[in-house]
């Protein structure tokens, strides 16, 4: 379980990063490269708001054309197979409910 918590923390510090990353490129490229101003703003308040890096990801997906980010898919992937692995098994256990139409 402490392994699992360990690539889980890594994970989402790794997705900060990546949304950290985003923000400021968002912001260093030029208002020009935009329809319009606005579009710099909200795509960098889309990136910070939006939880585990999707607005981020958005981002790249929107604005620069770039729909395969291994910075991304990495550590989402890390966090969601952690979130569903003690969804599945740990928390079933602890609250002693019965998942016996999942076959568990």
């Amino acid at each position: 379980m402490r392994f699992l918590s360990g690539v889980a923390a890594i994970c989402t510090f790794a997705l900060y990063i990546y949304r950290l990353y985003t923000v400021i490129h968002c912001m260093s490229r030029h208002p020009d490269d935009f329809p319009s101003h606005v579009d710099r703003v909200v795509w960098s308040v889309l990136a910070v708001i939006v939880p585990l890096g999707i607005g981020a990801y958005l981002y790249d997906l929107g604005s620069r054309k770039n729909p395969i980010q291994l910075m991304f898919l990495v550590p989402f992937t890390g966090v969601v197979l952690s979130v569903g692995y003690v969804m599945l098994k740990i928390w079933p256990r602890s609250t002693n409910f019965q998942f016996d139409f999942l076959g568990m």
